[in-house]
């Protein structure tokens, strides 16, 4: 509750934690880059999934001319945020299906409304769910596993396949990195991403 002067502002938190936190980044490394900000800079470049931008441009004012990276490299990626993000984006997946949802511990919450939601917004999420981790400052829900390559629907038409590749010269880091990519479910694509250097590295084909 916020009270100035003759005015009164009551606020409601609901999800306990910052919503930038997407719940796959446990060891954040030295200097991690915010995840919001690592998808703002991809979306800025029009890096996506090109079926979702071809929506938005619908949207709005379509633009002929526009074009889709296909290559995502971070040499220098420390604990993966930027090829993670990247990835997601690709895949369509939502930023927040890692989270818990939101007021969760309240009589607003809608369990099956929020399990719907989830269900239908992840068409390559294997049945099979890793343990819930839980830290000190977060505590995250069950992870669920994207579906490797060869198992996804053969219907899909975002059929522009993306190379993902990074690297860091550090072995702590990179252990890290390749830790928070399986805790965001993208293990089957994304097992050999990231290296010492970028020619030891094996590139993804997303």
């Amino acid at each position: 509750v916020r009270v100035y002067k003759n005015e009164v502002e009551i606020s409601v938190d609901t999800s306990a934690t910052p919503l930038h936190r997407r719940g796959y980044r446990m060891v954040p490394g030295k200097a991690p880059l915010r995840e919001d900000l690592a998808y703002g800079l991809l979306y800025s470049l029009n890096w996506g999934n090109q079926e979702i931008k071809n929506q938005e441009a619908e949207n709005s004012v379509k633009d002929s001319n526009k074009t889709f990276p296909t290559t995502l490299v971070d040499p220098f990626c420390g604990s993966g945020t930027i090829l993670i993000e990247g990835a997601c984006m690709k895949l369509g997946l939502p930023p927040g299906r890692l989270r818990q949802a939101p007021f969760e511990h309240s009589r607003l919450h809608d369990p099956s409304r929020w399990e719907h939601l989830i269900k239908t917004s992840l068409p390559l999420i294997d049945s099979e769910d890793a343990e819930s981790t839980e830290t000190d400052n977060d505590t995250v829900p069950k992870t669920k596993r994207v579906s490797s390559p060869s198992s996804a629907d053969s219907s899909d038409t975002n059929s522009q396949k993306c190379v993902i590749l990074g690297s860091d010269r550090d072995a702590g880091v990179i252990q890290s990195a390749k830790e928070n990519i399986e805790r965001a479910g993208l293990g089957a694509y994304m097992s050999d991403t990231i290296g010492k250097n970028v020619s030891s590295s094996t590139p993804s084909q997303i």
